[in-house]
Order: structure tokens, then sequence, then C-alpha cells
């Protein structure tokens, strides 16, 4: 065995993993099942352990393992890892109690440990002459008694009596005013190993968001970041307004050079009630946005952006009036995609209309509330807000002017609870759309897909926007993207879903 080529056994190797990954096997017991394999030969070893040691997914209580058996070329072979730190276990007792400040100092110590010890090990592999760049992910950490991974049994328990059992447990909302922080950033050694950063960091716990700066921060050669945080209204007391504030200054503090993808999430969703009044983000004394501008700044060496959350205009343009001179520029970028929220940071919404009144109100609305009960009789901001809109738009356009190779761009508002989406295409000349295009609508001008692949060798801006029209000057700025790369003939046009307010039928209808 010894006289087979090593490239050979690696392949012979290649092939047993395709065949133990077919359907139903899970990752843990191909590795388990490959592993006997090693002991066949020194090159079987080497091609069994490239296969096993290639993605490697641990928790904290690992940690100490991995860095015994991670030595000499193992280290090589490392290419995907991923770590989610366990919590320390809480009695039975405080199962119906929200956790309070020394719950979470605990919970912060525990994940600082375990990150320390990680980007310790992967410190002492960058001292040597040959490096494989890994791509890391962070998991939002769990606590054994946490609801999802307590035992079966107790799970089962849990769900059978629930009626009895929620007197004394309170679940989930015990930890969902709380963000697992890492604390003494600075402490960490800087990794020349790491070239993507993935961060999961809104399941059941919550990550804070600033970690992502801080571990950003760290980590010099990174190429790619992938980053998913909870915004949600029920954090509220400030609660979001300061993780937002944190994670911008966290942001600030980075200096990415190789950085040029970026994938950031900001989870958030709308109440049902558009009349519940929204939560002002702003820092006090600010008039902008700090999130959106510190991402802003973050994305202007970037080839690819994809952003979703609640922003305002300087995600895309300076707050403050800027001289031609002075103006940003993204000079890489050529993929850009934001799913932006219907409501602002500074407390109001970017869609309005006419919301309906209850009966006993003067004046009030005499129409019956639809059959559903009154979920839907609440939604009704379907209509743009000229007044917050627009400026939003038009930042977008006038940053979407600044990006030289600009090939395709998505701006996209889903409408919660309505099932309308407000959405802007564009496209370089020989580029796709991003997406395929709706054109259900019969009562809209429309194109079909087919329509804008005929024209491919046309700059195409295509409007879902209903019947709601953009004002000439913003819609000028439009029409300048990338005209100065490929000329000023232009594909413009409009269709599918119509973003009107609700007549009375429609509500009724529902």
């Amino acid at each position: 065995m010894e006289k087979l080529p090593q490239e050979l056994v690696n392949q012979i190797a290649s092939n047993l993993l395709e065949y133990a990954t077919g359907p139903g096997v899970l990752v843990y017991e191909t590795h388990s099942n490959l592993a006997r394999y090693a002991t066949i030969s020194r090159s079987w070893k080497e091609a069994i352990e490239q296969k096993t040691f290639h993605k490697l997914i641990l928790e904290s209580t690992d940690l100490e393992h991995f860095e015994a058996i991670a030595t000499g070329n193992r280290r090589l072979w490392v290419g995907h890892l991923e770590l989610q730190v366990v919590l320390d276990d809480y009695p039975d007792e405080v199962c119906g109690l929200v956790e309070d400040e020394h719950d979470r100092r605990l919970n912060n110590e525990t994940f600082t440990r375990a990150i320390q010890r990680l980007f310790s090990v992967l410190s002492s592999w960058d001292s040597g002459a040959r490096q494989r760049m890994i791509v890391l992910r962070i998991r939002a950490p769990f606590s054994p008694k946490d609801r999802n991974h307590r035992s079966l049994e107790r799970q089962k328990n849990d769900n059978d009596n629930y009626e009895a059992v929620k007197q004394r447990d309170i679940f989930e909302r015990r930890y969902e005013d709380s963000f697992i922080e890492l604390l003494r950033a600075d402490e960490l050694p800087v990794l020349n190993n790491i070239s993507v950063l993935r961060i999961v960091g809104e399941r059941e716990r919550n990550m804070h968001p600033h970690v992502a700066g801080d571990l950003g921060s760290k980590v010099r050669k990174i190429q790619e970041i992938q980053v998913g945080f909870n915004d949600a209204d029920k954090n509220s007391h400030g609660i979001r307004r300061a993780n937002r504030y944190a994670c911008a200054q966290a942001f600030e503090r980075c200096h990415l050079p190789s950085l040029k993808i970026a994938n950031v999430n900001f989870q958030h969703f709308c109440k049902s009630d558009q009349n519940h009044p929204v939560e002002d983000l702003l820092p006090e004394n600010f008039t902008h946005d700090p999130l959106s501008a510190s991402l802003r700044i973050l994305s202007y060496n970037l080839t690819s952006l994809d952003i979703h959350g609640v922003f305002d205009s300087s995600l895309f343009w300076p707050y403050d009036a800027v001289p031609t001179s002075l103006a940003p520029t993204w000079p890489h970028l050529k993929m850009l995609k934001v799913d932006f929220d219907m409501q602002t940071p500074s407390g109001g919404w970017y869609f309005t209309g006419t919301a309906p009144r209850n009966e006993d109100e003067e004046g009030g609305d005499t129409r019956e509330a639809p059959p559903s009960g009154d979920y839907y009789w609440k939604i009704f901001r379907t209509k743009p807000d000229q007044d917050t809109l627009e400026p939003f738009l038009l930042s977008f356009a006038k940053a979407a002017v600044h990006m030289p190779v600009l090939e395709t761009a998505d701006l996209t508002c889903e409408l919660q609870h309505s099932g309308f989406q407000f959405e802007i295409k564009y496209a370089a000349s020989g580029q796709h759309l991003i997406g395929d295009i709706d054109s259900s609508d019969e009562d809209l001008e429309k194109p079909s897909y087919e329509d804008f692949n005929e024209q491919q060798n046309l700059r195409q801006l295509w409007f879902a926007i209903g019947s709601w029209r953009l004002s000439k000057i913003t819609m000028q700025v439009f029409k300048n993207i990338g005209k100065a790369q490929h000329g000023s003939e232009l594909m413009e046009r409009y269709g599918n879903k119509q973003i009107e307010e609700y007549d009375e039928e429609d509500w009724l209808a529902m």
C-alpha cells in the first residue's frame, strides 16, 4: 500500500467520502467511519486526515482536546472551523426568572474565555512557514438548561405538560433581553490565517452585535464576513439603541483592507399593529444613524455587499454635505443588495397609509372587521412616504453613480404582513438583473424576464413600486447610474406587485 502514489490514495479516500456521505448520513458519522482507515498505513493516515480535519465542528468543551490533537500536518488540513460556546448550567429554580446582571456577567466571561482559548490555539499555528486559510464560524452560545438543549425526555415532558410547566418556567424569555458580549477584546492575539468570518448571533440566545467588529479587528487577512444579529422590537427599553451604537463603534475601530465581501443581517420584524409607536434608535444628539454610517465606510473597498436591516440614508451617503471632490466612491463594488426595513432608525416609517379606526372612535370606520379578526385590520402602510423614502432612494442612487464597476443592484423592502414588496433593480450592460421578475399584474406595464435578457447590451432599470413615482430629480440620478461607463442607452420599465393603499374591498376581502 505504501507503494501507491499519495495522489492516488487521496483519490481513493475522496471516493470513500463521497460514498459515505450518501442520503441520511451525518457528518460526524462519516468522519467516525472514515477514521478507521487511517490505521492502514502512513499514506492512508494523511489521506484520511485531510478529509476528517477539513471541517471541524466544536463546542467550547472540546477546545482542550482540539488543541492536543490539531498538531503537525493536521493543521494544514483544517479549512472550516465552527465553534459554539457552552455556557454554565443553571438550576431548575431559576428557570422562571429573567437573567440578572450576575448571570450575564458569568455568561460573558465563559464566552470570552472560550474565544481567547480558540484564538490562542490558532495564533500558535501562525508561526509555521506553511499556512492554510480558514473559514471561522462562531455560533450563538447555549446553556444545557435552555429549552431546546434539554434532554429529549425533559423536552417531551415540557411539551406534554406545557400549561403546568409554564407556571414555573419562562423558557426563552429568561434570556431574550440578554446579549452575550466579548470582554477584553483588545487582549486577543491578531490572526493571519482567517479568510472568512461568519457569526450566527440571532438564534435562541443572542450575541451582542459589537462582537463582529471586535473579532473583525483581530483577523488581518479576512476577505469575507457574514454576520447576523437580533434587532427585534421586543428588545426595547433602550437595548436596541445601545446595541446598534456599540456595534457602530466597533466597526469604526476595524481596519480591514483585505475585506471584499460582506453579508450583514440585522434581523428585524415589524409589529403587526402599524399604529404602534416605533422606537427612536438614534443615540442622544445624533441626527443620523451611526450604524448605517459605519457600514457605509466599511463598504468602500468591497466588491460585494448584501445587507438587511433598519437603516437610513447615511448607509449610502454622508449625512453632512460634502463637496464633489470629497464625495465617497466605491471603486471595486460590483454587486449591491439592500433589504431595508419599513421603519426608519429615527422612529418613523418609510411607508404610510390611512389607518382604519374602530367603530367606537369619533368619526370611526363603519366597515366590519375582517373575519380573521383584527390582525390585518392594523396593516395599512403600503404607500411610499414621499418625505422619508425619497431622500433614502436619492442617497442610494447618488452612491450607485459613484460605483464605476457596479454590475447589479437590488433595493428591496418587504412590506411585512401585507404580502407586497417594494423593489428597484439595476443591471449594467451585459448583466442579468438580480432574481426573477414577477409579471403577474395585468394592470401594469411590465417587462418579462425574457425581454430583459434580450436587452443585455443596455443598462436596465426595473421598478416594482406600483403607481407611485420618484421625483424628476431623483429619477434623473437613477438614470445616471452606469451612464459614464456604459453610455446613455437605458431600458427602463415598471412592473408587478402594485404598492397601493388598501381600499374598502381589499379590507373586507381579507
